[in-house]
């Protein structure tokens, strides 16, 4: 989401700024959320965005984000699959496993967020949006600190990670 925050106020502060932005993944798409709302920026009235994968989180979004989710289970069956035919000494064969577009319209909508514009400072961020970053953040902290993150999203995990993240670079509560 860092990353993809970065790169949205790159995009977003030149003079000649896109009018949409198709990113590579729904974290990515968030950090670009982040940074047009710091803008004062509204999804999608003032900047088109989509995202890829469609993970669990963009559903809880407070606006909701376009997104293109991967057949993931029907890519590794296809994948198996042509393994078997393979290893059975089959001819080779080409799958086709197509996305599938989700409009951010089909989105379950969370709290509407839109604000008036400030000047002279950035609105806060959106409590779903400091939320992802900092379990993103936890996730990070584990992985850097040698344990292993589940990144399943769920709150109960999420303390679980934030105690063995805290265990593991010595960090007290």
């Amino acid at each position: 989401m860092e990353a993809g925050e970065i790169a949205g106020r790159t995009l977003l502060d030149n003079t000649d700024r896109p009018t949409a932005i198709f990113a590579v993944n729904d974290n990515t798409a968030i950090g670009v959320m982040a940074a047009a709302h710091a803008r004062g920026l509204r999804i999608p009235e003032d900047l088109s965005l989509v995202g890829y994968n469609d993970v669990p989180v963009v559903s809880r979004l407070p606006v909701p984000l376009t997104t293109v989710r991967v057949p993931f289970r029907q890519i590794a069956t296809g994948a198996l699959e042509l393994l078997n035919e393979a290893s059975a000494g089959a001819p080779p064969r080409t799958l086709i496993a197509a996305p599938t577009l989700i409009p951010a319209s089909r989105q379950p909508r969370g709290n509407d967020v839109r604000r008036p514009r400030r000047t002279g400072s950035a609105p806060p961020m959106p409590g779903a949006w400091r939320r992802a970053r900092a379990r993103s953040q936890r996730q990070s902290d584990i992985r850097s600190c040698g344990g292993e993150s589940s990144g399943t999203g769920d709150r109960d995990d999420d303390d679980g990670q934030r105690e063995q993240a805290d265990e593991k670079c010595g960090r007290n509560r």
